[in-house]
């Protein structure tokens, strides 16, 4: 579970240990290296407006952070930019599932995310047969 610690507090104020716990904000769906990478998206995406004005284009830096993902990270970070209602990251890691499955058919498409045992595979068949007419 991920938590942020006493993020935006100025680095002079001192907290004591009494006080520490009012200041962790608990995220149970989140993991921390997930976390780790929406702050890393956060961050960078506030400096770059910070420092370039508010249309600055981050497309290479977009790509090339997504680029680093296995699948399974990609969609733990889609689910946490969900829940941490980050739109911008939302939107690109989206975008960046939905380009793995670009020009596959729907059987590639099943055999690499619905990873089903062959019972289950059979089930859906019979139920539906009325598709395949």
């Amino acid at each position: 579970m991920g938590t942020i610690r006493n993020y935006g507090n100025d680095e002079d104020s001192t907290i004591s240990a009494e006080q520490e716990d009012h200041h962790n904000i608990p995220l149970p769906n989140v993991k921390g290296a997930i976390l780790a990478r929406v702050l890393e998206y956060c961050k960078f995406h506030v400096d770059a407006r910070r420092i370039n004005g508010v249309s600055y284009s981050c497309d290479c830096w977009d790509a090339s952070f997504v680029s680093r993902m296995d699948r399974p990270t990609l969609f733990e970070t889609i689910l946490a930019a969900n829940y941490l209602n980050v739109d911008g990251l939302l939107d690109l890691t989206c975008a960046a599932a939905a380009e793995t499955i670009r020009e596959k058919t729907s059987d590639q498409v099943r055999s690499e995310y619905m990873r089903l045992t062959p019972a289950e595979q059979e089930r859906n068949r019979r139920g539906m047969g009325w598709a395949s007419n």
